[in-house]
């Protein structure tokens, strides 16, 4: 179990839906675009869900970068997406 959990998602309609459906204590909910505004601090598990193949390869990259910024020294990074979108593999390391 969490003792704290940070969900982020560009659309305000997306952080309400959240609310309403998780509404635990240690969950704090940011409206944040990914591209250009990560949540501020350090990750222990960074879980990107299912959007990955609407961003450009270049954004991926950024994103990605930017994640492993955020990533403790130690960290789980998962990422759910549908592979055969992604048509070059992207390595990432701790």
């Amino acid at each position: 179990r969490s003792k704290h959990i940070t969900a982020c998602d560009f659309d305000p309609k997306a952080i309400e839906t959240a609310r309403l459906k998780n509404s635990a204590q240690n969950i704090s909910f940011v409206l944040a675009d990914i591209r250009d505004n990560m949540p501020a601090g350090q990750f222990e598990n960074i879980i990107w869900d299912g959007a990955i193949e609407h961003f450009t390869l270049a954004e991926i990259e950024n994103i990605l970068e930017n994640i492993k910024k955020s990533a403790d020294t130690k960290w789980y990074f998962k990422c759910l997406y549908n592979c055969r979108k992604i048509r070059r593999k992207i390595i990432i390391s701790s």
